[in-house]
């Protein structure tokens, strides 16, 4: 299939499955029609013809539900629904998640939370920032103590987005204290209604509690919750927070599913993350998810400062 007929196929399937006054809207390039057209969008039903029809993910391995598709026909792909204004995803985090499981993931794991984050069913939450460890994420207290073949887990997080509405936890807690704090890390997949998960909202001026505090008191996760190897977690993290995603989000419009916040993630991908040691740090948005550059970057402008 050429890129033209590829795209025309898109472009099909969204004229056949969008709402005709949406298509309409767009076809006259009628703002105010298309957002009328957009609140009345039945937008869980919208995420199952998405999620079937594997558009919105279409570089994911078909037997998990995408196409396959390499950047340039994913490309493609997001240019037709950039130009239908498409809903986006309101669960972020979701998308990187998927990332980390089709790098990470176990088959049994990818099976079972992949479908759920392509039609949109299951929020996620990033369990990553700690009071007491807000500027160096390696300092993370949060524990978790093997027994058998399950984890017991014991701490704190704060500025977690969407923890008052989340399905699912990406959790970092530290696994083994007796090795340098960047080796004892690992990763959970954490079921956000497990018995000891407490979810207490961080109240703003305005009376919104978009970010929160959650404390986790003899929390048992299974072994086979997992997410990579024992002590992997700190090599792991950058990538799912860094991992580019307007091959899959930047196009459309902000859905508004009644279980989701409408509030616009405080997570921002950084190209360069990648190429040099981080550490995370507080942002002026909120959570310590967004990545502060640290070692020899930091140095020289450190030094360029004392000059």
């Amino acid at each position: 299939m050429t890129t033209v007929e590829l795209a025309t196929e898109v472009e099909g399937w969204l004229r056949a499955n969008l709402p005709a006054e949406w298509v309409d809207a767009v076809d006259r390039d009628d703002a105010p029609a298309l957002r009328h057209a957009r609140e009345g969008l039945d937008v869980a039903a919208w995420w199952e013809r998405l999620g079937d029809a594997g558009w919105f993910f279409s570089t994911w391995p078909i037997e998990y539900g995408g196409h396959g598709f390499d950047s340039e026909r994913a490309g493609v792909v997001n240019n037709v629904m950039r130009r239908y204004k498409v809903p986006r995803t309101d669960n972020p985090l979701g998308i990187n998640v998927s990332q980390a499981l089709l790098r990470w993931g176990t088959d049994a794991q990818r099976r079972r939370y992949l479908p759920p984050i392509a039609h949109q069913r299951e929020i996620w939450v990033q369990l990553f920032s700690e009071p007491g460890a807000g500027s160096d994420l390696a300092g993370l207290s949060t524990r978790a103590v093997r027994d058998g073949d399950q984890w017991v887990v014991n701490g704190q997080k704060v500025w977690s987005s969407w923890a008052h509405k989340a399905h699912f936890g990406l959790l970092l807690a530290r696994t083994d204290p007796d090795v340098p704090k960047h080796q004892g890390l690992s990763v959970f997949l954490l079921d956000m209604s497990t018995p000891g998960v407490t979810v207490r909202p961080l109240r703003q001026m305005t009376g919104e509690a978009f970010f929160n505090e959650v404390f986790f008191d003899d929390v048992v996760c299974p072994d086979e919750q997992r997410l990579g190897a024992l002590g992997d977690g700190w090599r792991m993290g950058p990538a799912w927070v860094v991992v580019p995603r307007r091959r899959a989000c930047t196009w459309g419009a902000r859905s508004t599913p009644s279980s989701v916040t409408t509030r616009r993630s405080p997570m921002r991908p950084c190209a360069t993350a990648s190429r040099s040691p981080i550490r995370a740090t507080r942002s002026s948005t909120g959570p310590a998810c967004a990545l502060k550059l640290s070692g020899e970057r930091a140095g020289r402008r450190g030094r360029s400062t004392r000059s």
